[in-house]
C-alpha cells in the first residue's frame, strides 16, 4: 500500500502566484501504485471539480471565480508519497504530475471577493478519542519560535483534532452564495447540495478503482491516514487571508530616480 497526498493546483489568470488554489487530497491505496494507479488517481480528483456526482445538478468548478486561469492544461495535479514521512517530514519531489484544463467562466456569474470560500470540514471515526485529554508537552509553531517563543510549550491535548481535516473551496462566484432574510450571506441552497455530492462521489470512485484507494485524513502527529468519515459545510463564506490582492500592473515600469 502506499499512502499519498495528491495536490491539485489551479492559478490566477490575472493576480498573483498567491492566488493559485492549492487543494491537498488524502489518499491511501490497497496495494503499491503504478503509473496507471496515478492516472486513475489525478483523474478522479479532477473529477471532484469538473464532473455530476449523484443527485448533483451543477458541477463544482462552475461556483468558482471566473478569475481562475483557463489556459490549456494550466491546472496540475502533483502526487507526492508520503508513506516514509508520515510524521510531517520532507516527502520529495512529486512521484506522478499531471496537467489539466479548467472549465470555462460560468456565464452571467459576477466574481466575489477572492478570499471568499467554503470551509469544509472533514473527519475520520472519532472511535473512543476525546476532545480535550490530559495536559502535555507540545511543538510551539514556527512563527511563535521565530519570535522567540520555546520550541514547546504546555498545553491541553486535543486527540480528535487529528481525525479533521479541511478543504477550501475558492475563490467564488455569485453563483455560490445568496442573502438570508437577516441579510446575511449564505450559500445558495443548491451549491449546499452539490458539495456534498460531490464529496460523495470523490469517495466512491477512489474506493471502485482496480487498486481500491481510500480518501484520508492524515493525522502527522500520530503519523496515520485514516479513512474519511463525515464532512461539515459552514453555513457561510469563510476567508482565505493568504489570498492577494488583484494586480493593476502585469509589467513594472521602472522609472530613474
Amino acid at each position: 500500500m502506499a499512502d499519498l497526498v495528491v495536490r491539485v493546483l489551479i492559478p490566477s489568470s490575472v493576480s498573483a502566484n498567491e492566488d493559485t488554489i492549492s487543494n491537498s487530497f488524502c489518499v491511501s491505496t490497497a496495494t503499491a501504485p503504478s503509473s496507471g494507479d496515478y492516472t486513475a488517481i489525478s483523474s478522479n480528483v479532477v473529477q471532484f471539480y469538473s464532473s455530476l456526482s449523484g443527485a448533483q445538478v451543477t458541477p463544482i468548478w462552475d461556483y468558482l471565480s471566473g478569475d481562475l486561469s483557463t489556459v490549456t492544461n494550466a491546472s496540475t495535479v502533483n502526487i507526492y508519497d508520503v508513506s516514509a514521512a508520515l510524521s510531517g517530514g520532507p516527502a520529495g519531489s512529486p512521484v506522478f504530475t499531471n496537467t489539466f484544463t479548467w472549465g470555462a467562466v460560468t456565464t452571467g456569474s459576477t466574481n466575489l471577493d477572492p478570499r471568499m470560500a467554503m470551509c469544509v470540514a472533514i473527519r475520520a471515526d472519532y472511535g473512543v478519542a476525546l476532545e480535550h485529554g490530559a495536559s502535555i508537552s507540545l511543538p510551539s509553531d514556527d512563527r511563535a519560535v521565530d519570535e522567540g517563543a520555546p520550541t514547546t510549550h504546555t498545553g491541553l491535548a486535543r486527540p480528535r483534532a487529528r481525525f479533521r481535516g479541511r478543504l477550501y473551496l475558492g475563490p467564488l462566484n455569485s453563483f455560490a452564495v445568496t442573502q438570508s432574510h437577516t441579510q446575511e450571506i449564505v450559500w445558495q441552497s443548491q451549491f449546499a447540495l452539490d458539495v456534498p455530492a460531490a464529496l460523495h462521489g470523490l469517495k466512491t470512485r477512489l474506493a471502485g478503482l482496480t487498486n481500491v484507494s481510500t480518501w484520508s485524513v492524515w493525522s502527522r502527529r500520530d503519523s496515520i491516514f485514516r479513512p474519511v468519515l463525515d464532512y461539515f459545510l459552514d453555513e457561510s463564506p469563510s476567508t482565505q487571508r493568504r489570498r492577494g490582492d488583484v494586480s493593476r500592473f502585469r509589467v513594472h515600469n521602472w522609472s530613474t530616480v
